[in-house]
């Protein structure tokens, strides 16, 4: 059978309907796990601040001139 007589391959449009929904289900699966949605703000769930990341005034005593 000669190369030009192959009729050549179409694509599978069910395939790649299926694999696309797959990938998005992936991605709404791991958004889910590893992101935390807290009023209005989009961070990793694990996120943790740290200690020394705040600004902590101290009290000063008022004086008088």
């Amino acid at each position: 059978m000669e190369i030009e007589q192959v009729k050549p391959n179409k694509p599978n449009f069910l395939l790649i309907v299926i694999l696309f929904c797959v990938t998005i289900l992936v991605f709404f699966v791991l958004a889910y796990l590893f992101l935390d949605f807290e009023g209005g703000h989009l961070t990793f769930r694990h996120h943790t601040q740290h200690p020394t990341s705040q600004l902590v005034l101290t009290a000063t005593p008022a004086r008088l001139a």
